[in-house]
């Protein structure tokens, strides 16, 4: 599952609006929009904490649970041995 997905699935779940986390975050919820769809290629690292940040604060985690919830399937890739798994 992409990054934006778990982003939307997380703040749904948590019953927090698009608005509402654009808000807390400092950015445009067009900006958010697209970032829960996969529609941006590489986001801004520095936006990319202030969501991560205001997500944790709307939800009682810290940054790390939110964090490690958005980038588990990345994070499972980069355990992959290294060439070829020798």
């Amino acid at each position: 599952m992409e990054i934006g997905a778990r982003l939307r699935r997380m703040r749904e779940t948590a019953g927090i609006s698009r608005p509402v986390l654009a808000r807390a975050a400092g950015v445009g919820e067009s900006y958010l929009a697209a970032l829960e769809k996969g529609q941006l290629s590489d986001p801004r690292v520095s936006t990319f904490v202030r969501v991560v940040t205001a997500m944790a604060k709307l939800t009682g985690r810290s940054w790390m649970q939110v964090l490690e919830y958005l980038l588990q399937d990345t994070l499972a890739d980069t355990n992959a041995p290294a060439g070829g798994g020798r």
